[in-house]
This record gives C-alpha cells, sequence and structure tokens, in this order.
C-alpha cells in the first residue's frame, strides 16, 4: 500500500525500491497484487527514465499470464489484471 501511496504522488524515485520490497516478500503476495505491483513498477522505472529496466519489468508482467489468458474465465478470476492486456 505503502508504494502505490507513493506511485500516486508521482514519487517514483521512491515508489521504485518500495515496490522491489514488496515483491521480493517471503511468503510472496497474492497473484493479483504481484501483477499489480509488477505493472506499476515498470511504468514507474519509465518514469525515471530507467528504459531497460522497465522494458524488462513490463515483459515479466506480460509473461505472468499465459497465452489467451483473457479468454478463461478461470484464469481471469485467478488473475484479474489478465482481461487488461491483449498480449496475455
Amino acid at each position: 500500500r505503502w508504494a502505490m501511496a507513493l506511485v500516486h504522488l508521482k514519487k517514483f524515485d521512491e515508489a521504485i525500491p518500495a515496490m522491489e520490497t514488496a515483491l521480493a516478500l517471503d511468503p510472496p503476495l497474492a497473484v493479483a497484487e504481484r501483477q499489480e505491483l509488477t505493472f506499476w513498477l515498470g511504468l514507474a522505472q519509465l518514469q525515471e527514465q530507467e528504459y531497460e529496466t522497465s522494458r524488462a519489468t513490463l515483459a515479466k508482467f506480460i509473461g505472468l499470464f499465459p497465452a489467451g489468458a483473457e479468454r478463461l474465465p478461470s484464469v481471469v478470476q485467478q488473475m484479474p489484471a489478465a482481461i487488461r492486456i491483449p498480449e496475455a
């Protein structure tokens, strides 16, 4: 929540390490939370002009979804962000 608050405040330089810490938690976050944070991490990196890192993070985000996930109700239920990305 703290990381997302920093994103909403456009404090991307502070949000990036907060999101990285949250994504590294053990036990891990729920699937939907990991998806959401990975997406916003990529965008925050983009805003900070960390282009290669952002590209890798957003590729990882897309990789969180199996091919055709947006057409499978059970997958969409488990991974709600799947309906938002047509490449999934």
